[in-house]
């Protein structure tokens, strides 16, 4: 980012500016608020969290026989929700699409909404 930048110095009982300046501002090392959280680690435990209740839900399921399961997150179906998908739900998409899984958004409205990712085998 580069701009001018200006500014004054008053004192405030005098009622005389005191100092006054300016010059070219640079901002060499830019960073967008993902990038802080990815540095930060926010979004990493909210992906493993998910994805390690993902592969409970799905031991669970094939235990019972089932071909499929639909895993709630409030982050992560709001992920999924948008368009293009968050990060988030495209990590953990990702992780269980290359582990050989059919993934989905899963979307029910009724008296209330219900989303999640689907996830079939």
């Amino acid at each position: 980012m580069q701009g001018k930048y200006y500014y004054e110095i008053w004192d405030i009982q005098t009622g005389n500016k005191i100092q006054a300046g300016g010059g070219d501002m640079v901002v060499p090392d830019e960073i967008t608020a993902d990038e802080a959280r990815e540095i930060a680690g926010v979004l990493n435990p909210r992906v493993e969290e998910f994805i390690t209740r993902g592969n409970k839900s799905i031991k669970e399921a094939a235990h019972n026989g089932k071909r499929r399961t639909i895993v709630r997150d409030s982050d992560v179906s709001q992920a999924g929700y948008i368009t293009p998908p968050g990060k988030l739900w495209t990590v953990a998409s990702d992780y269980f699409t290359n582990k050989g899984f059919n993934v989905s958004f899963f979307y029910e409205e009724r008296q209330f909404v219900d989303m999640g990712m689907l996830i079939e085998w």
